[in-house]
């Protein structure tokens, strides 16, 4: 405990008092310089997290939003069948978007290397479809017999193409 002047009478008191024993005066406390620098980096990290959080899933106009609504719903369907079969042993990232006349799904490992190859899910009547060799092998191994996930029939039609896709992705 050490003691302060009153700003008052100028009186000595301990720094816990509330007032001044000598003319009553309430005594205002500093705030310490670290806990205002502690309070502006939590406020800076609030901020950045607000501005970044899901900026690069486009924004749906209003003729897609009931579909990417319902997607959404389906996409964690997916992510849980990526984890309850424990495709990857690291944390998985499903996303959906619109591409060209599409609702394409894409899933991936996410690690401190780096992130691992794509599966595509093309999504129709609530299933998802495999359309490229990384989902096409789940599909085959450890996510078979999953009632919402098949194959794509091959060959696939000109107006799907992986390698846009994938970039779209990226």
């Amino acid at each position: 405990m050490s003691l302060i002047k009153c700003k008052e009478c100028k009186a000595e008191i301990s720094n816990k008092a509330k007032s001044c024993p000598q003319c009553g005066a309430p005594i205002k406390l500093k705030t310490s310089p670290i806990a205002w620098a502690i309070l502006a980096i939590m406020i800076t990290i609030i901020v950045i997290g607000l501005i970044t959080v899901d900026s690069d899933q486009p924004i749906p106009n209003t003729n897609n939003s009931a579909a990417i609504s319902s997607s959404n719903t389906n996409i964690n369907n997916l992510t849980l069948a990526y984890l309850n079969r424990k495709v990857y042993d690291n944390p998985v990232e499903c996303k959906v978007k619109i591409i060209e006349k599409y609702e394409v799904a894409s899933c991936r490992s996410i690690s401190f290397d780096g992130k691992s190859m794509q599966g595509l899910w093309l999504i129709q009547d609530g299933k998802f479809l495999a359309i490229n060799g990384t989902s096409r092998s789940l599909v085959e191994t450890k996510l078979k017999g999953i009632n919402e996930i098949e194959l794509y029939p091959l060959p696939l039609p000109d107006t799907i193409d992986i390698v846009t896709i994938l970039k779209d992705f990226d």
